[in-house]
Parts: structure tokens; C-alpha cells; sequence
């Protein structure tokens, strides 16, 4: 029971972690690549 809810919450924590990696990758992108036009 215990180890099901730990699994869960360690998955969601990697989820939510990842997807914050993601954004933070992409404004970093964003403020480091110079415009196109």
C-alpha cells in the first residue's frame, strides 16, 4: 500500500520536474538564440 503511493508520488514529482526542466530548457533557448528576422 505504502510503496504503490510512494511510486506515485515519486512519478508525479519526476513529471512535474521534467516538464520544468522542459520550460526552463526553452526559455533559456529563447533568451540565448537572437531573432530571426
Amino acid at each position: 500500500g505504502d510503496e504503490a503511493s510512494f511510486e506515485d508520488a515519486v512519478n508525479t514529482w519526476l513529471n512535474s520536474y521534467t516538464r520544468s526542466e522542459t520550460e526552463i530548457h526553452q526559455l533559456v533557448e529563447g533568451m540565448t538564440t537572437p531573432p530571426s528576422n
